[in-house]
């Protein structure tokens, strides 16, 4: 492994990694790094102050696209904080950054999210990346490609412990095969378009659409929207119809309400639920 650092003036790292966006990193507490895959490279990342230390063989410019570097947080802050709700999370949070995940991984872990816990995901995509993906070194996987996932049967899934989620992700899997479909090309229409694209696969309904959109298809004006972000929507702002959630959001916070999404869910689970 290569390392490098990287200095961003307004980057946390752990807050980006713990905020229930992404699955694939582990922390250690006593050396405070964390280990995560992207691709099919392993990377150890530590964070003093501004500067982010890097240990793999990922370039430095995919480290930076990953971590959304090029993002003007001050700029989206200006944008978003419009209520005394989103400023505190911003206060808390301050430096948690939108990542640009693989969009089939994305794809396929947020079909494994539904009705899951984060510890519950994070078991399903160990299991199907030690089952169908390739070894890398040591303990590591690959996450399986969309062919891997087409070729296992229902059976090889289900004991991956998916459960009703097998037959979503081998028929999301064949589809994108057999059409060779190219899910990044989603990147260059706009939002609605792209999301009832998404929709087409069997198991992605409007949360896990707006999820892919938002961490892997540069949509910032997602608003994913589960039973937690309904329970913020109803105490801080009054909205009680899910259908008035994301009109409400992109009118109050504007385009950038993905942003905004991530720091209020981030900080009203981590003040009225210990645990994710």
């Amino acid at each position: 492994m290569a390392m490098y650092k990287i200095t961003c003036n307004l980057f946390n790292l752990y807050h980006t990694l713990n905020c229930g966006q992404v699955f694939r990193w582990e922390y250690n507490s006593q050396n405070k790094t964390w280990t995560g895959i992207v691709g099919s490279t392993i990377i150890k990342a530590r964070q003093e102050g501004n500067t982010v230390t890097i240990n793999s063989t990922i370039s430095k410019n995919a480290i930076k696209n990953y971590f959304r570097l090029d993002d003007d947080l001050n700029k989206i802050y200006k944008q978003i904080n419009k209520d005394q709700y989103i400023s505190a999370a911003i206060k808390q949070y301050r430096g948690l950054r939108l990542l640009r995940q693989d969009p089939y991984e994305c794809l396929f872990s947020y079909i494994c999210a539904t009705r899951a816990n984060i510890p519950q995901i994070k078991k399903m995509i160990q299991n199907l990346s030690k089952t169908l993906g390739e070894k890398i070194e040591n303990d590591f996987y690959t996450f399986p490609t969309p062919r891997a996932l087409s070729e296992a049967g229902l059976t090889q899934l289900k004991a991956c412990g998916v459960g009703f989620r097998a037959p979503y992700l081998l028929q999301t899997a064949k589809k994108i095969v057999n059409t060779d479909y190219n899910l990044a090309a989603l990147k260059k229409l706009d939002y609605e378009e792209a999301k009832a694209e998404l929709k087409r696969f069997k198991g992605v309904g409007e949360k896990v659409a707006d999820c892919v959109l938002l961490f892997s298809l540069n949509k910032l004006e997602a608003f994913p929207t589960d039973i937690w972000v309904k329970r913020i929507m109803k105490s801080y702002y009054n909205i009680k119809k899910d259908e008035d959630v994301r009109k409400f959001a992109l009118m109050h916070f504007g385009r950038y309400c993905g942003y905004a999404q991530e720091y209020l869910y981030h900080y009203y689970r981590t003040k009225y639920h210990s645990t994710y």
